[in-house]
């Protein structure tokens, strides 16, 4: 018989550390499986069962699904693992994620699950994985869906210091992380804050205009409230005519030069332009509310609305006025949430003066400008942030940083 390795991550020890087999250092390695979903009394509101979806690269408080009793009596591969057991996804979207139990639980066939140390303290391993996840994604073996496989997990080795040094580890990441974490949480936060403002600043120019001394007057419209006394409340029809886009089928949707825009955005491009420039698209299904401007000739498919008339009023001013309109308040009644063009044609809107309209436009240009350069910052110190704490933790892990028992505490 022909024996074929376990493809491994060639790591080389530090002095004094220790390389574990993970099949070694964990008394109980498992995974699960997922009973028939056609029988309910397999789905019973009972026994947590995580999928990997409920993978956070953090602790797990709670599962999204649950099985039965029954379930974990009538299938061996279902067993409940105990709190503390580490979880790591397998193959799919979110291979290589991981999590650890704080609640019992079993899982599906998707997760690996490594229970009851003897060698190596689980959050060190936790850490150790976090760090090695791209290396370990290579190892994956198969097609059309890769997958780690059981036997690659636990056929991993770990190089480790003593017990005691690799909780002093943890500790000490456990404290650094959390530190990072919530840095970061608050600068994507700044960022959702500041297109929060940006809607505001928007619904507050199309409705109110931009000289805070006008006189005003009731639009009778709840969505506006008061407007400029010398703005037109009329419905959006006498403002711009919306004309649903157009089919075509998914194999034309590959080359050419003309965007091909649905309610998402852009979804290919295509040699033939339906619509010339400026445009505007909006989303008719699904995608409701979401707006674009389109500066090109361009394609709109038939899940989209594309503005087709513009009454000489200013297109980007339009654009602004249809990205705070509360639309999906005047969607149609359905499953799926959609509206249709004389749904969004009977809306009331306050109309400013052409020229009003331009000075708005220039404005809130401004300001996108502004809140565009001010997030790419952001998003760039939290790339670094991230990248900081990915390599803190490899330099930890690895013993490239030296950790005592004051530092880990502190």
């Amino acid at each position: 018989m022909i024996s074929i390795e376990t493809p491994q991550i060639n790591l080389v020890a530090k002095d004094g550390w220790q390389k574990w087999k993970l099949a070694h250092a964990f008394n109980l390695i498992g995974s699960g499986t997922t009973p028939p979903t056609g029988s309910v009394e397999y789905f019973q509101r009972e026994i947590p069962w995580v999928n990997t979806g409920d993978l956070n690269d953090g602790y797990i408080y709670s599962a999204n699904k649950f099985v039965s009793e029954k379930a974990i009596s009538d299938f061996s591969a279902l067993k409940v693992f105990p709190k503390n057991s580490l979880i790591i996804a397998l193959y799919g979207a979110t291979i290589g994620k991981l999590g650890i139990l704080q609640i019992d639980a079993c899982t599906n066939q998707a997760c690996c699950i490594l229970a009851e140390p003897n060698h190596l303290d689980t959050k060190f391993v936790f850490y150790w994985l976090m760090s090695q996840r791209n290396n370990i994604i290579e190892l994956a073996q198969g097609g059309g869906q890769p997958n780690i496989s059981q036997e690659i997990v636990k056929n991993l080795r770990v190089p480790a210091p003593d017990i005691t040094t690799q909780k002093s580890i943890a500790r000490f990441l456990d404290r650094k992380t959390a530190a990072i974490d919530t840095l970061i949480a608050k600068k994507q936060r700044l960022i959702q804050l500041l297109e929060e403002k940006r809607t505001a600043l928007i619904n507050q120019a199309v409705t109110k205009g931009l000289n805070p001394n006008a006189s005003m007057k009731d639009s009778g419209s709840d969505w506006i409230g008061e407007t400029p006394a010398h703005w037109e409340v009329r419905q959006l029809k006498y403002l711009c005519v919306l004309q649903r886009g157009f089919d075509l089928p998914s194999q034309e949707r590959k080359e050419g030069h003309y965007p091909i825009y649905g309610g998402g955005g852009i979804t290919g491009y295509h040699n033939t332009a339906m619509v010339q420039a400026p445009g505007i698209v909006t989303g008719r299904y699904g995608t409701v509310g979401e707006v674009y401007l389109v500066e090109e000739p361009f394609w709109p498919l038939n899940t989209s609305l594309y503005v087709k008339e513009f009454w000489g009023n200013s297109p980007t001013f339009i654009k602004y006025l249809l990205s705070v309109i509360p639309i999906k308040s005047y969607s149609a009644k359905s499953a799926v949430p959609g509206v249709d063009r004389n749904d969004l044609h009977i809306i009331p809107v306050a109309r400013p003066p052409r020229e009003e309209q331009d000075l708005i436009v220039q404005y809130l240009g401004q300001a996108s400008d502004y809140k565009q350069r001010t997030t790419k910052t952001i998003e760039r110190q939290i790339e670094k942030l991230q990248e900081y704490r990915r390599s803190l933790i490899t330099a930890a892990v690895t013993g490239k940083l030296e950790i005592n028992e004051v530092e880990a505490d502190v």
